[in-house]
């Protein structure tokens, strides 16, 4: 396995937990105010991002999920797992 694209792969998995961890801010604040209409558009619009950034992941790394190459769950695992 090459590790330059290992090492790719992890910062385009780390991006995609950054979004998934906006994703769920928008969630939050959309239940705080159910009635702003600019937190829907807000919550959908990262809901639409999450969804391709975790399309063009798969599409662009399958080979290497395939291969074994195992990515946290969340962001704080992945920190952890960086500082090793």
């Amino acid at each position: 396995m090459n590790p330059d694209r290992i090492a790719q792969a992890q910062l385009a998995y780390q991006r995609l937990l950054e979004l998934n961890i906006q994703y769920e801010e928008s969630v939050l604040n959309l239940l705080k105010y159910p009635g702003n209409h600019e937190i829907r558009d807000i919550k959908e619009d990262m809901a639409e991002k999450v969804r391709q950034w975790e399309e063009k992941f798969t599409k662009e790394y399958a080979d290497l999920i395939l291969q074994g190459v195992t990515f946290p769950r969340d962001l704080n695992t992945y920190n952890a797992t960086q500082s090793l």
